[in-house]
């Protein structure tokens, strides 16, 4: 039976004609594999590689040869411009075991910070005793995770915080643990789940979380609130 190999390359970067490659470190693709789906048709997949700039993306290219030293080159591309880690290969028809090759090319982008918007955010808890980069005005700090859902400060304010997810990144929002007075509650816990945001200059409303308002007098509901939480930093 014959077995299609494949072959580990080196990663290179590309950000155009007049800059220099040395701008990226080469280096070879970790956890990359083949699997034989049928005699003539394999799938390769591979580790992503992580952007290192603010707008920058990354693309891949397939080559295929049938010597184990082949030369990537126009002649062998089989796939270019691939966004995602892996690609189904047809082979031809023959005797020969065919070898791959896979590069990722760095394609420049315009930067455009990463903002949470309005529409359904997944949000988590905290990392217990990790520290977290807060901003709150002119001040930034680092916070330290002392439970799930809380951040001890030293010189801000302590802050019930959640991680909230929404499309390919990860902001931290948070509200002061002191924002509970006459029965009014503007910070609660969130539970890990999707919501709804609504998202103003500075603060994310979000909605629908289920929560009530409670008389502690005489323990009854009062309605449902909606918390309001801060923008507190943007994790990636």
């Amino acid at each position: 039976m014959r077995f299609a190999r494949f072959l580990f390359v080196p990663v290179l970067a590309l950000f155009s004609a007049a800059q220099l490659f040395a701008q990226w470190t080469e280096k070879e693709l970790e956890d990359v594999a083949l699997q034989e789906i049928s005699p003539q048709v394999v799938r390769l997949t591979w580790a992503a590689v992580t952007p290192v700039s603010c707008g920058e993306t990354i693309r891949y290219s397939v080559f295929r040869g049938t010597d184990e030293n082949f030369t990537a080159s126009e002649e062998t591309q089989i796939a270019s411009g691939l966004t995602v880690t892996h690609y189904v290969a047809h082979e031809p028809k023959g005797p020969s075991d065919f070898y791959y090759r896979v590069k990722a090319f760095s394609v420049p982008g315009p930067c455009v910070p990463p903002t949470l918007g309005s529409g359904v955010i997944l949000t988590y808890p905290l990392d217990l005793g990790r520290e977290y980069t807060v901003t709150v005005g002119d001040t930034t700090e680092k916070c330290k995770a002392r439970s799930t859902c809380e951040l001890s400060c030293s010189t801000l304010p302590s802050f019930h915080a959640v991680i909230a997810s929404q499309g390919l990144h990860e902001f931290l929002i948070g509200c002061l643990s002191s924002d509970y007075e006459d029965n009014n509650w503007t910070c609660v816990n969130l539970k890990f789940g999707a919501y709804r945001v609504a998202v103003h200059s500075l603060t994310a409303t979000v909605l629908d979380a289920g929560y009530s308002k409670v008389n502690t007098k005489t323990g009854k509901g009062l309605g449902s609130i909606v918390p309001e939480f801060s923008v507190l930093a943007v994790l990636r």
